[in-house]
C-alpha cells in the first residue's frame, strides 16, 4: 500500500497514486501522505525522541524550524506524552515508544494510516484513547 513492494496482481489505488502505475519518483510524494505504524518501533536508539521526529520531517521537507517544533509539540501532546522529546527511546516504555511511534505516523497529517498492531504494546487503557 505504500510501493515497497511491486503489485503484481490487480489494482490500487492510495492517497490518490495508482500502485501498479506509480513511478520511482512518486513513491516519496506517496509516503508523504501515508502515516506508517510499524509493530516493531522503527525508532533510530541514538537519538533522542525530538531527534527522531524532526529526522521524519526534515526528510519529507519540512524546513521552517520554528513550525517543526510546533509539530512535534502537537503530535507528542496528541498521543500524550508531552514531556519527553528529550528522552532517548531506551528511556521510555514499550508503550511510550509505541506513542512515539503513533505521532511519527501522524507528523505529516496523513490522509491514510497503515498500522500493523498499533495497539499491541500500550496499556489497555491507554490503547482505548486511540
Amino acid at each position: 500500500m505504500y510501493a515497497d513492494l511491486p503489485l503484481r496482481l490487480g489494482e490500487i489505488q492510495v492517497a490518490g497514486y495508482s500502485i501498479q502505475k506509480i513511478k520511482n519518483h512518486e513513491v516519496p510524494l506517496l509516503r508523504r501522505k501515508v502515516g506508517i505504524i510499524f509493530q516493531d518501533f522503527q525508532l533510530f536508539a541514538d537519538r533522542s525522541v525530538a531527534e527522531n521526529l524532526n529526522f521524519v520531517m526534515r526528510a519529507t521537507g519540512w524546513k521552517e524550524s520554528g513550525k517543526m517544533k510546533a509539530r512535534l509539540a502537537e503530535v507528542l501532546m496528541q498521543v500524550g506524552l508531552g514531556a519527553v522529546e528529550r528522552k532517548m527511546p531506551h528511556q521510555l516504555s514499550g508503550g511510550e515508544q509505541q506513542r512515539v511511534v503513533v505521532a511519527r505516523a501522524l507528523l505529516n497529517e496523513p490522509v491514510i494510516l497503515i498500522a500493523d498492531e498499533p495497539t499491541g504494546n500500550l496499556d489497555p487503557e491507554v490503547s482505548m484513547v486511540f
